[in-house]
Formats: structure tokens, C-alpha cells, sequence
């Protein structure tokens, strides 16, 4: 069987290579009798349909529009630009006037002048569509401090990025996984060895059973009857196993998906206030951790109640945070238990994320794939499964179509009961995207680039892009029943996931952040990485170590001397 799915994997990869290739349209050329504007966009798994229907939309609008003298209508290329430091060396020399991109120094762009002044567009009101807001009033708190440069904006984000786990809502449905009302796990006491989950839980046995609370403790929201502790989340995984039904996949070749999740699974277990501070070095930690007695399970902490005030000085400290601990404990117990995931795939240099997800979507329907109920992704892999989603439908019918099956962004469980209800609800954006007109635009370009950028901030863009990709803006803006109705499960949860938040962006303006934010950007392994083990997957799986281990490790390497050397000699 092992076999017989990495064939399955390589086959729907050829197809998906196929695909690509021919699905190439005609190239438009050049109509000189309109004003032309260049968009320039990064190749991501959320793709450009999103882009081009916008595109659409504007030259409609815009058809009598005269933008340069002597021209009449607007017509708009799209084409490929790069991601990352690579942008900044070739900025200059990009034709590109509206660009959006990620994983960028945004300040280092900005000071080097690479970036036009938006800052009258993005505070003036969207002249489009009767909307009463401007862009920065549709922007939260956390973005609005990191872009805003002395009083002027230069970019704006233009995607919400996070890596977690998708369910399958059908076989959750089909298989009654959810957990009955009024039984819940037991408070085990904290930082004691997490429970193995073995404890016998009990499950709804028909659709009209009440669901328990989930882990936002609240009945009638949309994560009712979902794992709320780590201990029901194994629970529900030894239940998975006894029904032949893998549990949970990720990309073997890349396991920065893996503790890209732990990044997130961190950042929901300290909440929004206590993970802040591991970009904007100031305020009061309560909960980094002395020591550990994992025999009896007692623990100190540094500054005991009163917590320990957070500086420049001293962030090194927060790899002592107690929701760290706990992400790795959860990923030693997830690696360490090998029925749990198809362990062959899972660290196989083969296994892409593509592959992961073909698997993941061929499992329901193909008889010789293993069923798999889980994925750890990115909030884009829908979209990013595009193909395989119009391939499945073309062989199995409507009924294997992206709009007729259910899948959902699970709601992260927490360590214990203890933390349930503890923090507000919160989304957690570990990407640094960035919209923004290029510097180099020529005068007679920027009231078309202006208006276009505005455009792309209406709330009918927002709703546009999200029903196409199934992510959402990182901005604020609601959805109509109606539009609600337009958008595909996984879409409609991200939407829900979204409403009532916190958005915790993993940046900040601090000096200290700024000019090392490459020690802490998520995409490296950096962030995980101990003097003697760079991933933790691989570690748990490997070494056969402890989180406890890990933990330690941690604090061991990124100490006060290697803070000082490292982080705080490369202030200015």
C-alpha cells in the first residue's frame, strides 16, 4: 500500500504539471489607445484568479476613463515578480508600478527609497463603491504601527497568512468525531508529562446530539464539538486509528511546514498580550518558566506572580514562555506515537506539499489511498489544490468539486482545561506581505496606480479574494449571508475563524525586531533551532528526545550571551 500511494502521488503530480502548462492563455498585446499599468505579483500557492478578476472589474469601470492625455481606458498586465531580499536588489529596475509580494524588509525597502508615499491614498476615504473608510481604517492596531514610518505609509499587507491544521468536516460528520457536551477532559496538572490520551472520551453518536463547547468553552459558535486539550486532540486521534483512518499528513520534504504549525500552535497557547511581546520586547511576562519537576509536576517561575518586565535587554528570556513548551510537547507526542501519521510519507524527501494534499483529498474517494482526516498547511492550500480539486471532479463527479466538499481551518486545542477561556479569540499572521507602488513609477502612472491600489481595497475586492482563494484579507470587513453562501466551506471557516479576533501579526517597529528580523521570521529554522537539533520533527523522530529536552535546549542557545552578541550588537 505504501507503494501504491507514492505511485498515486507521482501520477496526480504529473497531471497537476500538465495542467499548468496547457491552461496558458493567449498573451494580450499592447492597446495603445489605453493608459497600461504593470501589476506585479508573487508566484503563490493562492495564484492570481483573484487578481485578474479585479483586473476585469477596473478596466470595465474605467473604460472612459482618461488617466493620460490623448488615452482613454485602462489596460493591465500581470506578470511575476520576486519574493524576499531578491526584490530589493532588482526594484529599480522593475517595470512593475502596483506590486504585491511577501516576506520583504519592508523597512529597508522604504528607507532605500524603493517605495512610493501612499500615504494620502491610504488615509483618504476609498473613492469607490459609496465606502465611508479609508484603507488605514480598515487596517488593525498591530499593522498600523509597523507601517506606519513617522507618520507615512509607503505599503500596506495585502495577504493573512498562517500555518495550521485543515480537518475534514465529511468524515468528522461521516464518523460522528465530535465530542458529546459535558464531557470534558481533566484539568491535568500543568507541566507535569502531558496524558497520552488513552482516557475513554465520549463521542456524539448521531447528528442531533449536543456537541461540547470546543475550545473556546462557548456552545453554538463553529467549533463545537472540535478537540479542546491536547488530551481530547490525541483522544480523537486514537479514534481515527481504531476506524483504519490515518489521522493527520504534512510535506516530508518540507518540514518548516511542521513547525510553522508549532509557530502558530505557540502563539495560540500564550495568547495575543504575552506573544506580542516576543516582537515588541515590552511589557510583563507571567509565564516563563524557572524550573520543572516533572515528577510531581511543581513549577517556578521567573518573577512568581508579579511576572518579569520584558526589555530590549532581556528578550532572550522568552524561549522560556510555558506556550512553547507545550507546542513541543504536542509535536513529541504526535511524532513519538508513528500510528498517528504515515511516518514512510511524512519525512520523505518525495512527499511535497502537493503531494500531501492530493493524498489528503483522494483518500474519501480513491480505494487505493489511505483515508487521511487531517493536513498541516498553509491557509492558502486550497486555492494551491486548485487542479486537483477540477481533476477529481472530472473523474468522480460534482460531488468530489471544491464547492461540494467540506473542509475547515481546525480551531487550535489548548494544553489543558485550564487555558480555555483564558485568552480572547485570535488569528495569528506569520506572514510579512506587502502592497505597494513602486518607487520608480513614472509621473504620468500614478493616478492610475493610485486609484488601482484603492481599488484593491474595497470591500467588494476583499470579498472577491476570499471567495476565490478561500483566505482572507488582513483587514477588517464582513461578509453578507449571501456572499457567505457564494464561498466554499474552507472559505466560510476562515471567515468565521476571523470574526470576533485579535490579529497578532508576527512583527512589530521595535529597533530590536527590525534589524534582526530574520532570527525571528517564521520561515526559518531559526526560531527552533538549538545548539544540537535544528527541526523539532525531525529531533522527536531522530533523537527520540523530550520537549522537556528541546525546551531547555532552546534557552541553553539562545542565552544572554548570545543575545548580546547576536541580537543587540546589530542595533543601530
Amino acid at each position: 500500500m505504501k507503494l501504491t500511494k507514492k505511485i498515486m502521488a507521482s501520477i496526480i503530480s504529473v497531471v497537476l504539471i500538465t495542467t499548468t502548462l496547457t491552461a496558458c492563455g493567449s498573451v494580450e498585446t499592447v492597446d495603445r489607445t489605453k493608459t497600461q499599468l504593470y501589476i506585479g505579483m508573487v508566484p503563490t500557492g493562492f495564484g492570481t484568479d483573484w487578481l485578474y478578476a479585479a483586473k476585469d472589474r477596473f478596466e470595465a469601470l474605467n473604460a472612459e476613463t482618461v488617466f493620460e492625455s490623448g488615452k482613454k481606458g485602462v489596460q493591465i498586465f500581470i506578470e511575476d515578480v520576486p519574493a524576499g531580499s531578491s526584490i530589493g536588489s532588482v526594484m529599480s529596475g522593475l517595470r512593475q508600478e502596483v506590486i504585491f509580494t511577501e516576506d520583504c524588509d519592508y523597512y529597508q525597502l522604504a528607507n532605500s527609497n524603493l517605495l512610493y508615499d501612499i500615504t494620502s491614498i491610504v488615509d483618504e476615504t476609498i473613492p469607490f463603491n459609496n465606502e465611508t473608510e479609508s484603507i488605514a481604517d480598515k487596517m488593525y492596531s498591530t499593522q498600523k504601527e509597523f507601517y506606519d514610518i513617522d507618520g507615512k505609509y509607503y505599503a500596506v499587507p495585502f495577504n493573512d497568512v498562517t500555518t495550521g491544521i485543515i480537518y475534514n468536516i465529511d468524515i468528522f460528520e461521516r464518523e460522528n468525531l465530535y465530542f458529546l457536551a459535558d464531557d470534558t477532559s481533566s484539568k491535568a496538572a500543568k507541566f507535569t508529562e502531558l496524558p497520552t490520551g488513552k482516557k475513554s472520551f465520549k463521542f456524539i453518536t448521531s447528528s442531533t446530539d449536543t456537541k461540547s463547547a470546543g475550545p473556546d468553552g462557548l456552545i453554538g459558535t463553529n467549533d463545537d464539538g472540535l478537540p479542546a486539550t491536547y488530551e481530547q486532540f490525541f483522544a480523537l486521534f486514537d479514534k481515527l486509528v481504531t476506524k483504519d483512518i490515518i489521522p493527520i499528513t504534512w510535506a516530508g520534504q518540507y518540514q518548516f511546514y511542521f513547525y510553522r504549525f508549532l509557530y502558530t500552535l505557540w502563539a495560540n497557547n500564550e495568547g495575543f498580550d504575552q506573544m506580542s511581546l516576543n516582537y515588541t520586547f515590552d511589557g510583563t511576562a507571567y509565564d516563563l518558566i524557572n524550573s520543572i519537576d516533572l515528577v510531581n509536576g511543581d513549577v517556578t517561575f521567573l518573577g512568581g506572580e508579579d511576572g518579569i518586565e520584558i526589555t530590549d535587554e532581556n528578550g532572550y528570556l522568552l524561549n522560556k514562555q510555558a506556550g512553547k513548551y507545550y507546542a513541543l510537547s504536542f509535536a513529541e507526542q504526535l511524532i513519538q506515537n508513528t500510528n498517528y501519521y504515515d511516518e514512510q510519507l511524512c519525512f520523505s524527501p518525495a512527499q511535497q506539499h502537493l503531494d500531501a494534499q492530493n493524498l489528503f483529498l483522494m483518500g474519501t474517494f480513491s480505494d487505493s489511498v489511505d483515508e487521511t482526516a487531517m493536513l498541516i498547511d498553509g491557509s492558502w492550500w486550497e486555492n494551491e489544490a486548485t487542479f486537483t480539486f477540477n481533476n477529481m471532479e472530472n473523474r468522480y463527479g460534482a460531488v468530489a468539486s471544491k464547492n461540494n466538499r467540506k473542509f475547515g481551518m481546525l480551531p487550535l486545542p489548548y494544553p489543558t482545561d485550564d487555558y480555555i477561556g483564558e485568552h480572547q479569540k485570535m488569528t495569528f499572521d506569520s506572514n510579512y506581505s506587502l502592497s505597494f507602488i513602486n518607487g520608480n513609477i513614472e509621473s504620468n502612472k500614478v493616478a492610475v496606480a493610485k486609484a488601482f491600489f484603492q481599488f484593491m481595497h474595497t470591500r467588494e475586492s476583499f470579498i472577491e479574494f476570499t471567495t476565490i482563494t478561500s483566505m482572507t484579507k488582513p483587514f477588517t470587513y464582513e461578509a453578507t449571508e449571501s456572499e457567505k453562501d457564494a464561498m466554499s466551506s474552507y472559505g466560510l471557516s476562515m471567515m468565521e475563524n476571523r470574526e470576533d479576533a485579535l490579529s497578532l501579526c508576527a512583527y512589530s517597529n521595535n529597533n530590536t525586531f527590525l534589524n534582526n528580523r530574520s532570527t525571528f521570521n517564521a520561515l526559518h529554522t531559526s526560531i527552533w533551532q538549538t545548539s544540537d537539533y535544528n527541526v523539532p520533527s525531525t529531533a522527536f523522530r531522530d533523537n527520540k528526545i523530550t520537549a522537556y529536552i528541546y525546551f531547555n535546549g532552546l534557552s541553553e542557545h539562545y542565552n544572554e550571551s548570545f543575545w548580546n552578541n547576536s541580537i543587540l550588537s546589530n542595533l543601530n
